[in-house]
């Protein structure tokens, strides 16, 4: 790896792990790099211009970031969840006020359906691999609240590009030179775990634990949007509280989840390096 790619790909760490590239921070938290990209770069600015991280796809990201957290938070403990006592703690409340014009401003956007909530949801599928050319497809519910309110799919991918940048048109179109690939038939049948061979998948050290099958069946209903979703919030989550996340965290507190990203990415440092490529490439 040259010197250039090593510093663009350890940019893209900061930028998914961390997310604040204010110049301050990073030479105070990441002093050795500061030194290095600036050096080589000859300032900051340009470090972050020539990875296309723009003033204000760093925003739109940290209120995507704040969107997603308030979701989660929504999601598990209901409206209680997003009454203003309870959004803690005061440091991500002063980052919710740096980022919306008011606490109830980004409140509004988790509760009900808006312009908003809709780019913000199509940003997600989108960095979960979804397409311009397949999003119909792959999110009709999603499609249909984005005609409702943007009245038409140019006009929501116009204001998405001016928030996120442009999404992935197609990625197979463009491996193929403009011909739509499909999946060859599989005639393969879906195979029952039975006593002889949970035993093997045991021996092979597939799984540690008869209780990791039941995880693994969960694990297949869970789509790799989830998956990118769940991890954006975990990593949120964890800078708040300033822990590490880790694959063995996430096993620890959701083992169907674990699985699910060993089956869409075969590691968890996959999901990360896969999620640092589409933040910059799609974010």
């Amino acid at each position: 790896m040259t010197k250039k790619a090593a510093i663009n790909e350890k940019l893209k760490e900061i930028f998914v792990y961390d997310g604040n590239l204010d110049e301050d921070h990073v030479a105070e938290a990441y002093s050795d790099f500061y030194k290095e990209a600036t050096t080589y770069y000859s300032s900051w600015s340009k470090v972050l211009r020539n990875n296309q991280i723009t003033k204000k796809k760093r925003r739109e990201r940290e209120k995507f970031m704040i969107y997603m957290i308030l979701k989660q938070r929504y999601e598990k403990h209901g409206e209680e969840a997003l009454r203003k006592k309870n959004v803690q703690p005061e440091e991500f409340k002063k980052r919710v006020l740096k980022a919306f014009k008011s606490l109830q401003d980004v409140l509004d956007i988790v509760e009900k359906w808006n312009p908003d909530r809709v780019l913000y949801e199509m940003h997600a599928s989108f960095l979960s691999g979804t397409t311009v050319r397949s999003f119909s497809q792959e999110e009709p519910d999603l499609y249909k609240r984005m005609m409702r309110e943007f009245g038409d799919y140019k006009t929501a991918i116009e204001r998405y590009d001016a928030l996120f940048g442009m999404p992935t048109i197609d990625p197979d179109l463009i491996s193929s030179g403009g011909r739509e690939q499909k999946p060859a038939p599989s005639n393969e049948k879906p195979q029952k775990i039975n006593d002889d061979l949970l035993s093997m998948m045991m021996k092979l050290s597939y799984i540690e634990d008869e209780k990791d099958v039941q995880y693994i069946v969960q694990a297949n209903q869970i789509t790799k949007e989830q998956v990118i979703t769940y991890l954006f919030q975990q990593m949120a989550e964890a800078k708040i509280q300033d822990k590490q996340l880790s694959d063995l965290s996430i096993k620890d507190k959701d083992p169907a989840m674990h699985f699910a990203i060993q089956a869409h990415y075969g590691s968890f440092q996959e999901a990360i390096s896969e999620m640092k490529q589409a933040l910059v490439d799609v974010g």
